[in-house]
Protein backbone atom coordinates (compact mmCIF):
# COMPACT_ATOMS: atom_id res chain seq x y z
CA UNK A 1 0.00 0.00 0.00
CA UNK A 2 1.30 3.44 -0.79
CA UNK A 3 -0.08 6.39 1.13
CA UNK A 4 0.70 10.07 1.23
CA UNK A 5 1.73 12.01 4.27
CA UNK A 6 1.16 15.74 4.21
CA UNK A 7 3.00 17.45 1.36
CA UNK A 8 3.25 14.38 -0.87
CA UNK A 9 5.83 12.13 0.80
CA UNK A 10 5.02 8.60 -0.38
CA UNK A 11 5.29 5.83 2.17
CA UNK A 12 5.11 2.18 1.16
CA UNK A 13 3.63 -0.36 3.55
CA UNK A 14 2.06 2.16 5.91
CA UNK A 15 -1.65 2.85 6.35
CA UNK A 16 -2.25 6.60 6.44
CA UNK A 17 -5.18 8.78 5.53
CA UNK A 18 -3.39 11.43 3.53
CA UNK A 19 -3.64 15.12 4.27
CA UNK A 20 -6.20 14.90 7.11
CA UNK A 21 -4.27 15.90 10.20
CA UNK A 22 -4.86 15.10 13.84
CA UNK A 23 -2.85 17.91 15.38
CA UNK A 24 -1.29 19.84 12.53
CA UNK A 25 1.82 17.64 12.63
CA UNK A 26 0.68 14.07 11.97
CA UNK A 27 -2.09 12.50 9.88
CA UNK A 28 -4.99 10.59 11.34
CA UNK A 29 -4.10 6.91 11.68
CA UNK A 30 -6.31 4.34 9.93
CA UNK A 31 -7.58 1.00 11.21
CA UNK A 32 -7.35 -1.83 8.68
CA UNK A 33 -11.00 -1.29 7.75
CA UNK A 34 -10.08 2.23 6.59
CA UNK A 35 -11.83 4.06 9.45
CA UNK A 36 -10.08 6.80 11.38
CA UNK A 37 -10.71 8.55 14.66
CA UNK A 38 -9.78 12.15 15.48
CA UNK A 39 -8.32 10.96 18.80
CA UNK A 40 -5.22 9.41 17.20
CA UNK A 41 -2.63 10.62 14.74
CA UNK A 42 0.69 9.04 13.90
CA UNK A 43 3.79 9.79 11.87
CA UNK A 44 5.18 6.63 10.31
CA UNK A 45 8.56 7.37 8.73
CA UNK A 46 9.74 5.51 5.63
CA UNK A 47 11.30 2.15 6.47
CA UNK A 48 9.57 1.93 9.85
CA UNK A 49 8.54 -1.68 9.21
CA UNK A 50 10.25 -4.19 6.94
CA UNK A 51 6.95 -5.48 5.56
CA UNK A 52 3.24 -5.25 6.31
CA UNK A 53 1.10 -2.25 7.20
CA UNK A 54 0.86 -0.31 10.46
CA UNK A 55 -2.64 0.39 11.76
CA UNK A 56 -4.30 2.03 14.77
CA UNK A 57 -7.26 0.39 16.51
CA UNK A 58 -9.11 2.59 19.02
CA UNK A 59 -9.77 0.74 22.27
CA UNK A 60 -11.06 3.60 24.43
CA UNK A 61 -12.28 6.96 23.11
CA UNK A 62 -12.92 9.88 25.45
CA UNK A 63 -13.22 7.59 28.49
CA UNK A 64 -15.81 5.34 26.80
CA UNK A 65 -15.01 1.74 25.93
CA UNK A 66 -15.05 1.42 22.16
CA UNK A 67 -13.93 -2.20 21.95
CA UNK A 68 -15.99 -4.68 23.95
CA UNK A 69 -12.81 -6.12 25.43
CA UNK A 70 -10.79 -2.89 25.77
CA UNK A 71 -9.95 -3.62 29.41
CA UNK A 72 -8.53 -7.04 28.64
CA UNK A 73 -6.66 -5.68 25.61
CA UNK A 74 -4.99 -3.04 27.77
CA UNK A 75 -4.50 -5.84 30.27
CA UNK A 76 -2.76 -4.01 33.11
CA UNK A 77 -4.93 -3.16 36.10
CA UNK A 78 -2.69 -0.31 37.30
CA UNK A 79 -3.16 1.42 33.92
CA UNK A 80 -6.93 0.86 34.00
CA UNK A 81 -7.05 2.25 37.56
CA UNK A 82 -5.19 5.41 36.45
CA UNK A 83 -8.26 6.76 34.63
CA UNK A 84 -7.98 5.92 30.94
CA UNK A 85 -8.91 8.83 28.68
CA UNK A 86 -7.80 7.37 25.32
CA UNK A 87 -6.29 3.98 24.42
CA UNK A 88 -5.11 2.86 20.99
CA UNK A 89 -3.48 -0.34 19.81
CA UNK A 90 -0.74 0.24 17.22
CA UNK A 91 -0.16 -2.96 15.24
CA UNK A 92 1.40 -4.40 12.10
CA UNK A 93 -0.63 -6.62 9.80
CA UNK A 94 0.42 -8.40 6.61
CA UNK A 95 3.94 -9.16 5.47
CA UNK A 96 5.91 -10.61 8.34
CA UNK A 97 3.61 -8.84 10.79
CA UNK A 98 6.55 -8.08 13.10
CA UNK A 99 5.81 -5.88 16.11
CA UNK A 100 9.38 -4.55 15.96
CA UNK A 101 9.81 -1.15 14.34
CA UNK A 102 13.03 -0.28 12.50
CA UNK A 103 12.63 3.36 13.59
CA UNK A 104 10.32 4.91 16.21
CA UNK A 105 6.86 6.24 15.37
CA UNK A 106 5.34 9.45 16.70
CA UNK A 107 1.83 8.80 18.04
CA UNK A 108 -0.47 11.59 19.28
CA UNK A 109 -3.59 11.13 21.42
CA UNK A 110 -6.27 13.79 21.85
CA UNK A 111 -6.22 15.47 25.25
CA UNK A 112 -3.80 16.11 28.06
CA UNK A 113 -2.52 13.65 30.60
CA UNK A 114 0.10 11.03 31.34
CA UNK A 115 1.27 8.97 28.32
CA UNK A 116 1.72 5.26 28.99
CA UNK A 117 3.09 2.72 26.52
CA UNK A 118 2.73 -1.07 26.64
CA UNK A 119 5.30 -2.65 24.28
CA UNK A 120 3.86 -5.56 22.26
CA UNK A 121 7.31 -7.18 22.09
CA UNK A 122 7.36 -7.72 25.88
CA UNK A 123 5.63 -10.50 27.79
CA UNK A 124 4.20 -9.55 30.17
CA UNK A 125 3.66 -6.05 28.88
CA UNK A 126 5.04 -3.59 31.42
CA UNK A 127 3.60 -0.05 31.51
CA UNK A 128 6.17 2.60 30.64
CA UNK A 129 5.61 6.30 31.20
CA UNK A 130 6.91 8.10 28.13
CA UNK A 131 8.20 11.61 27.89
CA UNK A 132 5.51 13.40 25.92
CA UNK A 133 4.88 16.81 24.43
CA UNK A 134 1.69 18.81 24.19
CA UNK A 135 0.82 19.78 20.61
CA UNK A 136 -2.37 21.62 19.66
CA UNK A 137 -4.58 19.76 22.14
CA UNK A 138 -2.84 16.39 21.68
CA UNK A 139 -0.26 14.56 23.79
CA UNK A 140 2.49 13.08 21.60
CA UNK A 141 5.34 10.64 22.18
CA UNK A 142 7.58 8.34 20.15
CA UNK A 143 7.14 4.59 20.51
CA UNK A 144 9.87 2.10 19.56
CA UNK A 145 7.61 -0.85 18.61
CA UNK A 146 4.01 -1.86 18.12
CA UNK A 147 1.94 -1.86 21.29
CA UNK A 148 -0.79 -0.05 23.15
CA UNK A 149 -0.62 3.67 23.89
CA UNK A 150 -2.78 5.01 26.69
CA UNK A 151 -3.51 8.55 27.82
CA UNK A 152 -4.51 8.62 31.49
CA UNK A 153 -5.32 11.39 33.97
CA UNK A 154 -2.25 13.35 35.05
CA UNK A 155 -0.79 12.38 38.40
CA UNK A 156 -1.59 14.90 41.08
Amino acid sequence: MIGTIGGGLSVQGIAVTGSVRANGNVPLCADFNGSTSPIVGAAFPPGMVSSGNVFCRVLVENRANMAANAGSQIGVQSVLNAGVIQAVDIFVQGGTGSAVFNVPAKVCLLGAGRYIYLDATQTPRVPQDLSASSENGYTCASIPNAGTVVLVKSSS
